[in-house]
């Protein structure tokens, strides 16, 4: 399972860093007076992409645990088990959004954002040792700025596509042997 909200708070975390100003998770609610300006926005808008074709599925014998069962049965007694791994490479799409009032600031801003994701040395690589995650494209920045009642909202956004390695294990227990006491009749 890919722990998106464990890779949502890295990169949230880094780019603050990065550019110096705040940056929040989008799809919650913030207490009032909690958001600043100029900031970021990030959140997954298209979380899980599976690719096309089949995953790859794989089976191995592995020794019988009953403390993985939890519990001691009367009568299973089995040498082993099987565990099925289940790999998808899913892509993940990530959505930044800078709102700000100062068009250089927030630009400024933006750039900085972007470059983290397209450049090795600073995230691309951290991305890949955190969360076995590459990055595998790093969109246009565009000028999405709102006209609002007051006046105008500098908005820029980008998107990145990210790829991850999905995999999931499941754990089934076996039959080793049945004794079969059952005559068969001919006719």
């Amino acid at each position: 399972m890919i722990e998106l909200w464990k890779v949502l708070d890295f990169i949230a975390e880094n780019l603050e860093e990065k550019t110096g100003i705040q940056v929040v998770q989008g799809n919650i609610n913030h207490p009032p007076g909690q958001l600043e300006l100029p900031r970021l926005v990030i959140t997954f808008t298209s979380p899980y992409i599976s690719e096309p074709g089949q995953p790859i599925l794989r089976r191995e014998v592995v020794d019988y645990d009953p403390e993985y069962w939890d519990e001691e049965e009367e009568g299973y007694d089995f040498e082993n088990d099987l565990k099925y791994i289940n790999i998808e490479r899913p892509t993940s799409t990530l959505s930044i959004i800078g709102v700000g009032s100062s068009y250089p600031v927030l630009l400024k801003a933006m750039n900085e954002a972007r470059d983290w994701f397209k450049v090795r040395q600073l995230g691309k690589d951290k991305l890949k040792f955190e969360f076995d995650a590459v990055v595998r494209d790093v969109m246009d920045i565009n000028d999405i700025t709102t006209d609002m009642e007051d006046g105008f909202q500098q908005r820029f956004n980008f998107d990145v596509i990210l790829g991850f390695v999905d995999i999931v294990k499941v754990r089934v227990r076996t039959i080793e042997s049945v004794d079969w006491d059952y005559e068969l009749k001919k006719k």
